[in-house]
């Protein structure tokens, strides 16, 4: 982070740290005027939620930030739109960047319900590749089991396990930007979530310092570590590598690396053919490391 950790903050508060991705990315004022330039303000759901999209082509990408972070964290992904392949679009959930103003606390529910009529009002045709990182991977993979025909591939980028709450022992993450409940959402993912035969990428960061720091559990990497290669078992066509060296927000610290990672499940789904096993893909090249 920026701003150095006040030791005096309730632990609560900071174990949430743990989850923002705010850390590294360029300043808000710079992110945002670059981000006015190519987006527009869609009404969803009776408030309005800012959308970017870059790119041509289906399947449609919808790029899902962490918590309290919205398109901004993604602007080296959307600039790379044309190696993708496909359109790819972030957006701001409500409350957050350029979205309508919100305080309180939303449920993970509520976010996809404004994520499914986002995409239909912005006429984003689907089925959708979804790329969740953080918390933005439990907001993917519920819209994936409210929405299962609605999602043909995922990417998960270093995201949060759907047991979080529990190993936190909170159900509400709280922060300056944003407020989440989402014990109901982990508590549906456990009991039932599958993605079949669609594909899946996962990549894990080589280093966890970060979330180890702010967590502050000798148990954490136990936790962390298996519950990342379990992810990649959601799907029978899916593909887990490490980013060798690279911090929790991926998709900023390596654009590269995370615009193939996307571009590898675009081509699956167009082809109908599984990823190809992450030794033989280019994501080693790119600073991976294959397990």
């Amino acid at each position: 982070m920026n701003a150095p950790l006040n030791r005096k903050l309730a632990r609560t508060r900071w174990l949430v740290g743990a989850l923002i991705l705010a850390v590294a990315l360029a300043p808000a004022g710079q992110a945002l005027a670059s981000s006015s330039a190519n987006g527009r303000l869609v009404e969803t759901n009776g408030h309005s939620l800012y959308l970017r999209c870059a790119g041509t082509g289906s399947p449609v990408v919808i790029l899902e930030a962490g918590f309290g972070d919205w398109s901004r964290g993604w602007k080296a992904v959307l600039a790379r739109s044309q190696t993708i392949g496909s359109t790819v679009c972030a957006y701001d959930r409500f409350g957050l960047g350029q979205s309508g103003a919100f305080t309180g606390t939303r449920t993970i529910a509520s976010v996809v319900s404004d994520l499914h009529a986002l995409v239909s009002k912005a006429k984003l045709r689907g089925p959708h590749v979804f790329s969740g990182a953080s918390l933005g991977g439990l907001i993917a993979r519920s819209y994936a089991r409210s929405y299962p025909k609605q999602v043909s591939g995922m990417v998960l980028f270093d995201s949060t396990p759907d047991d979080w709450d529990r190993y936190l022992g909170m159900s509400i993450m709280s922060g300056d930007s944003e407020n989440l409940d989402i014990a109901a959402a982990a508590a549906r993912l456990r009991a039932s979530d599958k993605l079949g035969k669609k594909p899946l990428v996962v990549l894990q960061a080589g280093d966890e310092s970060y979330l180890e720091q702010l967590v502050q559990r000798p148990d954490f990497l136990d936790y962390w570590n298996p519950a990342q290669q379990k992810l990649a078992r959601l799907s029978k066509n899916s593909l887990f590598a490490l980013a060798t060296g690279q911090p929790h927000w991926i998709q900023q610290a390596a654009p590269a690396l995370s615009a193939e990672a996307i571009r590898l499940v675009v081509s699956s789904v167009r082809s109908g053919k599984p990823p190809p096993t992450c030794a033989k893909s280019k994501l080693p090249k790119l600073g991976a490391a294959c397990s």
